[in-house]
């Protein structure tokens, strides 16, 4: 799959370093940094019930990923 979007953060972005998702971890994107994210495939539900799009980060040598609301 392996899509790649390049975006502009418009808000600050909680990177998890884990698919498990818990808040212990993580770090923080802020507001204007350019990112490449790339699909996973992957689909969450999120603790408010809604379902998220899995995006994953790639850093170094490190994979991190981002929940995008589905609307």
């Amino acid at each position: 799959m392996n899509r790649t979007l390049t975006v502009t953060l418009t808000e600050t972005v909680k990177l998890y370093a884990s698919l498990k998702f818990e808040e212990k971890g993580i770090t923080r994107l802020k507001e204007g940094a350019t990112v490449t994210f790339e699909e996973t495939g992957k689909f969450h539900i999120n603790a408010d019930g809604k379902e998220c799009k899995v995006l994953r980060l790639r850093k170094n040598t490190r994979n991190y990923y981002v929940l995008e609301e589905l609307s």
